[in-house]
């Protein structure tokens, strides 16, 4: 979170037999392709950057095989809805598979962790659309063509100061299905436009037409935080074991109407450059609305 986690590669992963997972919760996928729909996010733990504006917290996890994972969504699933007293409804269900959900693995990095192909495969099963996000420098093996890829370039830093872009690795480029990226209206930061290079991905074909409800490029508004959330703060303080519930709640509730958590008048100029910038060349504006009805 604010890029205070450890950077590491693919060889911290040295057990190939289970994934280093950091939350499994229910929730609305809140931005990009699948935005507004009902998913189950499971989120990676450890990433290959360290993002000063990133607001998730992803450094620790709990090792776990794939039916272990698979286990515990299921119970995410049940839990959620028997907290409200109901039964599970039957598009949630997995009475009738797959679940009319998205799974979303995001992170941290997923590429990084060399299960993740096998994991797609057996998510597929489970649920009607599974979405992967990531930066795009490292080449996942074995991803399934009907798993949805996107792509969220971010910058190399230095000293918590974007540089510039880190341009996706050209085997990721030919795959991605979509391109995210997050703006900023501070015109000194490359966070500020969309590089020209993902913008040329968008007429990657040979053939004339320009299919316009795909291979879009989003863009978000970039939050701009105070302080940290405070539940998440409140729990990191106490020193008590962190276990993957844990982490799966406190950790994974940010607000957008928690009072002075974000600097509004910032958010602001970010919200209204993105739109613009969306308008004004073509793209498609992706709110992160998950945190304006407040959930994870």
């Amino acid at each position: 979170m604010f890029g205070k986690n450890e950077i590491v590669g693919r060889k911290y992963f040295q057990d190939e037999t289970k994934l280093y997972i950091t939350s499994i919760f229910v929730t609305l996928q809140g931005e990009g392709p699948f935005s507004g729909l009902p998913a189950v996010f499971v989120r990676f733990a450890k990433c290959n950057l360290a993002c000063s504006f990133c607001d998730t917290w992803f450094d620790s996890g709990t090792w776990m095989s794939i039916e272990q994972v698979r286990g515990k969504i299921n119970s995410a699933i049940h839990d959620h809805w028997a907290k409200q007293g109901r039964e599970i409804p039957m598009f949630a269900s997995g009475f009738s598979l797959p679940r009319q959900m998205v799974l979303v693995i995001t992170g941290g990095e997923p590429t990084l962790q060399p299960l993740l192909g096998q994991f797609c495969t057996e998510m597929l099963k489970d649920f009607a659309d599974v979405q992967i996000e990531s930066n795009g420098i490292q080449v996942p093996k074995d991803i399934p063509e009907d798993v949805t890829l996107v792509v969220s370039p971010k910058c190399s830093e230095k000293d918590g100061k974007p540089i510039g872009y880190l341009k996706p690795n050209a085997d990721m480029l030919a795959r991605a299905d979509y391109l995210k990226f997050v703006l900023s209206a501070d015109p000194v930061s490359p966070y500020h436009l969309v590089p020209e290079w993902a913008l040329q991905w968008l007429d990657r074909d040979d053939d004339d037409s320009f299919r316009f409800l795909e291979r879009q490029i989003y863009v978000s508004p970039m939050n701009i935080y105070n302080k940290e959330p405070e539940k998440g703060k409140l729990a990191r303080m106490s020193n008590e074991e962190r276990d993957l519930d844990t982490r799966s709640t406190v950790d994974e509730v940010i607000s957008f109407w928690e009072p002075g958590l974000l600097n509004m008048a910032a958010n602001q100029a970010n919200h209204e450059h993105a739109g613009r910038y969306a308008l004004n060349n073509g793209l498609r504006l992706s709110l992160q609305t998950h945190l304006l009805v407040s959930l994870a």
